[in-house]
């Protein structure tokens, strides 16, 4: 995957106002604990106000991190860290750590693993940890109320494994299927929640 000419100059800027955002960011999340810290009455509505500045701060640092993150893997400039691990192992811890995550949705989450339990793979955990996220985190959002979502991973001739995120929502329209791997696109549902439409277009880059 290349970036040409005119979308490496977009790739600077971006890579630019990124850096400039995490200065505010990291004084806003200081000022917020501040306050909280003087909040010498106790006083609950600063209390809160405090913890959700916290929070937007946190998620706006997410959103950075995950265009800077794009840029470098985009460019080839990623340090990728490839390590031997028990594929199956992972594959369940994954599963393990994302329960809570499934839970605080009201989904159920379960995993199917029909790979051998000595499999061992050269991957890059937080690569592929974090393009699950994004899949899963996707799923979990769009399943729908009390929705079914599953983590497999499968082999086939021995030589050839299939793992991913499989749910029984209603899936995504055809006009948006040959879209929704670019970089800020959002299908209609998307749209209507206020996300920037870049995860899976890290998910493509990983």
């Amino acid at each position: 995957f290349r970036i040409l000419t005119d979308e490496k100059q977009k790739a600077h800027i971006i890579m630019g106002l990124s850096h400039d955002f995490k200065t505010p960011l990291t004084l806003i999340r200081a000022y917020a604990e501040l306050i909280d810290k003087q909040n010498k009455t106790g006083d609950e509505l600063i209390a809160k106000g405090a913890k959700i500045i916290n929070e937007k701060v946190t998620a706006l640092e997410g959103m950075v991190n995950e265009v800077t993150d794009y840029v470098a893997l985009a460019q080839g400039d990623y340090p990728v860290n490839l390590k031997e691990v028990n594929f199956t192992d992972w594959i369940l811890a994954y599963v393990k750590q994302s329960e809570n995550d499934a839970i605080l949705a009201g989904k159920e989450l379960s995993a199917e693993v029909l790979t051998p339990f000595d499999m061992k793979l050269n991957i890059d955990e937080k690569l592929l940890g974090r393009a699950m996220d994004n899949i899963l985190h996707n799923a979990l959002r769009y399943v729908g109320e009390g929705g079914k979502v599953k983590v497999f991973s499968r082999l086939y001739d021995n030589d050839f494994i299939e793992f991913g995120i499989e749910d029984d929502g209603q899936g995504i329209s055809k006009k948006d299927k040959a879209f929704i791997f670019d970089m800020f696109y959002r299908a209609d549902s998307a749209r209507k929640e206020g996300h920037m439409g870049i995860g899976l277009a890290v998910v493509k880059t990983s």
